[in-house]
């Protein structure tokens, strides 16, 4: 099971359509369909009933699309924090001048910035 899998289970979860699931997902219905199937192998049991009136998710379709939800949601914090992580950039600063810039001025937000905060002294004999 792959993330691509459960946008595609939500995504015909949703729309109740493999057609306008794979539509939305930019993939053939074929593929979409083998996808679906080879979920329900693995997880050995119906995640759809498929009917004239589309798609309508099984008892377990139902748990499985909270499990979905769940997974995606976590999926895209854990992108959004690496990514944040990426853009971080590290400031080894004085405690004199992280209280000045930072606190008392507010230049850098600390959202952005990685600090390592040392004693004035420490830094004049790194240098």
């Amino acid at each position: 099971m792959q993330i691509q899998d459960l946008r595609l289970f939500q995504a015909m979860y949703t729309l109740k359509s493999l057609n306008r699931a794979a539509t939305q997902q930019g993939y053939s219905q074929s593929n979409v369909s083998a996808r679906l199937k080879a979920l329900e192998d693995e997880l050995q049991t119906k995640l759809f009933v498929r009917g004239y009136q589309g798609l309508t998710a099984t008892a377990a379709g139902d748990v499985f699309n909270d499990y979905a939800q769940k997974v995606l949601a976590e999926t895209a914090q854990l992108h959004e924090h690496l990514n944040r992580q990426r853009t971080n950039t590290h400031i080894t600063i004085s405690e004199l001048l992280f209280d000045y810039l930072v606190v008392e001025k507010h230049q850098y937000d600390l959202e952005k910035y990685q600090f390592t905060i040392k004693k004035s002294t420490a830094l004049a004999t790194t240098s």
